[in-house]
């Protein structure tokens, strides 16, 4: 990618990428990339920021065959970045912990449901874009409902849905401090919090 075009969101979702090419030293030409692929379909750039439950299965449906694509995988790098996660302020946390704890269950069991119901999911998404005038492909909503479950439900050592390992935290804390990117970061026990503490 050295010298390439690349396209890149902007804010913290451009985090992960410019992480890995401070890693390997890559030097690359930014360009803006907005939520949509044709930038990289018109060959206005090299690289595309993609997600595998989205934009890549999009690139895939406008006739670009996956033998055509070079995918390069985060995870695959040693990049398995946190992203999309349940957040609370310490002190919501110590004032109703009760109240987090029912939060955490309920997000978690809306999950469980949606992957075990995909049909009845898919109808609710689908009617609630098409009444918010969104474009609404159930091929496309249905392919992100499973490539979802293939991100949430990884196998680890808890064996849990929604269970952040200390070993991918600390390796990206650690990651993005070397390359200047952050300044420090907290404890994994001091991040983390159990739903079920609260109990004990």
């Amino acid at each position: 990618m050295n010298g390439k075009k690349v396209g890149l969101w902007e804010g913290d979702v451009s985090i992960p990428p410019r992480t890995l090419f401070a890693k390997h030293h890559i030097k690359v030409r930014v360009v803006s990339q907005s939520h949509t692929v044709n930038l990289f379909l018109r060959g206005g750039i090299d690289v595309a920021s993609a997600m595998w439950f989205n934009e890549y299965h999009t690139i895939l449906n406008s006739g670009v065959d996956p033998e055509e694509l070079n995918v390069i995988f985060l995870r695959d790098q040693g990049m398995n970045f946190i992203e999309d996660g349940i957040y609370t302020m310490e002190k919501t946390l110590r004032k109703n912990p009760a109240l987090a704890a029912a939060f955490v269950d309920a997000s978690l069991e809306g999950w469980h449901y949606a992957f075990d119901h995909p049909d009845e999911a898919l109808d609710i998404v689908i009617k609630h874009m098409r009444e918010s005038h969104f474009p609404a492909n159930r091929m496309h909503q249905k392919w992100m409902l499973e490539r979802m479950r293939d991100l949430m439900m990884p196998v680890n050592p808890k064996g849990k849905l929604g269970y952040l390992l200390e070993q991918d935290y600390d390796t990206i804390g650690l990651e993005m401090q070397k390359n200047g990117l952050i300044c420090s970061y907290p404890d994994y026990n001091a991040f983390v919090w159990r739903a079920d503490a609260w109990k004990r």
